[in-house]
């Protein structure tokens, strides 16, 4: 992604904890490194945390580099 930036670290915070939808987690992979192995932190409405990977929550995501020559 030319003059993008990465996606190093994530956080979600939402009253009940959920994860990010899956059209979110495929935009968040697009500008994740090549790995995916992205931490991210989910936190409830009463601050509970559990951490995962964007890997974990999108196992085969198709990313930048699969569009890539050579």
């Amino acid at each position: 992604n030319e003059g993008g930036q990465r996606v190093v670290a994530l956080a979600v915070c939402t009253a009940n904890g959920v994860t990010p939808c899956g059209a979110c987690r495929q935009v968040l992979s697009e500008f994740a490194p090549d790995d995916n192995d992205v931490p991210v932190w989910i936190v409830d409405g009463q601050g509970n945390v559990r951490e995962t990977t964007l890997a974990a929550l999108l196992p085969d995501d198709f990313g930048a580099r699969h569009l890539r020559r050579g």
